[in-house]
């Protein structure tokens, strides 16, 4: 059915998109922040160890959380296909649908179909700002572990002013 290429063509621009787009932009992000990572290491261990304990922790969440998404990204892009399908293949006969008298079938089928889709694209989106809000929670806290550091740092001599805040502003490029 038509359907179900319109389907399969938008799960592939998602893959495509994926692989292409978001891969490049993870190897930019990674390349960047392990620079900015080793310039932080230059000028204070400690800083560096603050941001690292933070991004393992940011790793580890999305390990236990990735499973998760993963099914609901693919069970999302299955529902959508149900309900395309439900659509077209009413639309396509209409006719013997009005003459047989189950528009209201039809209708109540894609309506729940459309409800499932619904309360799976929610929960995929819920997924991805827990994701989003540990992300930032765990800056913020890096940003004020670091900042309290470097203070102590500076405070003491082992670090100037100028090495504590371009460390910041490098530990800043960590998101």
């Amino acid at each position: 059915h038509s359907s179900e290429l319109i389907a399969r063509m938008d799960s592939l621009r998602m893959l495509q998109r994926t692989l292409s787009v978001t891969f490049a932009e993870t190897i930019v992000d990674g390349t960047t922040a392990t620079v900015a990572l080793f310039l932080v290491v230059i000028d204070s261990p400690a800083l560096a160890l603050a941001s690292l304990i933070c991004m393992a922790s940011y790793a580890v969440i999305r390990i236990f959380g990735q499973a998760r998404h993963v099914r609901l990204s693919e069970e999302q892009v299955i529902r959508a296909s149900r309900v395309q399908t439900a659509f077209t293949e009413t639309v396509h006969g209409i006719e013997n649908v009005k003459a047989h008298g189950g528009e209201l079938a039809r209708q109540l089928n894609w309506d729940g179909l459309l409800v499932r889709w619904f309360n799976t694209s929610t929960t995929l989106q819920s997924c991805t700002a827990h994701f989003s809000a540990a992300l930032q929670a765990l800056q913020i806290l890096n940003f004020g572990a670091c900042l309290w550091l470097g203070a102590r740092a500076a405070s003491s001599g082992q670090l100037s002013l100028g090495a504590l805040l371009s460390s910041l502003s490098l530990i800043q490029l960590f998101g």
